[in-house]
């Protein structure tokens, strides 16, 4: 059976949250060139929605999946292989259940980052809400002797959960430490997601270097941070870094 290398977080330019500075084309690129199969691009409280980037994508041997890192109740999870307008403002937990049972094998849902000390991340809620939850991810940041992915590799092998290895990205540097490796009929959604279920993954993760790390840090949160407040000032980001 053929093993697809897959990493389904990522975000890009079209992101409304974040300030990113590359396209899905380019994300598709740099995948490719990192022997990755299929992508997901989930962007904050928005799907991804670009047929010609899903075709772009295609023609260099990339399965460029659509997605939406949504808050429910504050909370981020990654829904996967979504259409515009099925998940809407004031989509609650309940509303996911329907939607799985409904959709069955044409979606999947990961916990991104579950256990990092971050607001929106799922933490001790998984518990309440595992049965919303197809995949566990094994986050990009971690090393030195701190691993938050350890407790949701716990979490998830009590409760016969898959661990997905994702990348989250903000900067392509990030690409190429984190993806899993699926065993799966074909190369399309629904091949990739049951194989997933059905536990026929493996999480390939590295730990961070050093540099790596100084490059996150500059490269992504003080850039957020920075872009941020620029936007809300009305402000053009490449005036406040320069």
């Amino acid at each position: 059976m053929p093993v697809y290398r897959v990493d389904f977080h990522h975000h890009v330019d079209t992101d409304p949250e974040d300030v990113i500075g590359y396209s899905a084309a380019e994300l598709a690129a740099a995948a490719r060139g990192h022997g990755l199969d299929a992508i997901a691009i989930t962007p904050h409280d928005g799907l991804f929605h670009d047929p010609a980037a899903v075709e772009a994508a295609a023609r260099i041997g990339v399965l460029l999946i659509p997605g939406i890192e949504k808050k429910i109740g504050g909370r981020e999870v990654l829904i996967l292989n979504v259409r515009p307008g099925e998940v809407p403002e004031g989509f609650s937990f309940d509303d996911l259940r329907r939607m799985k049972a409904s959709l069955g094998d044409r979606i999947l849902t990961v916990a991104p980052h579950p256990f990092y000390p971050i607001r929106t991340s799922l933490g001790r809620a998984l518990d309440e809400v595992g049965d919303c939850i197809d995949a566990v991810e094994v986050a990009h940041l971690h090393g030195f002797g701190i691993d938050p992915n350890a407790r949701a590799q716990r979490w998830a092998t009590e409760r016969g959960k898959p661990l997905l290895a994702n990348s989250d990205t903000h900067d392509l540097a990030q690409l190429g430490r984190n993806f899993t490796e699926v065993e799966a009929d074909e190369l399309d959604t629904v091949s990739l997601f049951r194989a997933i279920r059905a536990g026929r993954s493996r999480a390939r993760t590295t730990p961070i270097s050093f540099l790596g790390l100084v490059r996150f840090a500059f490269g992504v949160v003080l850039y957020q941070t920075v872009a941020r407040l620029a936007l809300r000032d009305g402000r053009r980001i490449d005036r406040i870094i320069s």
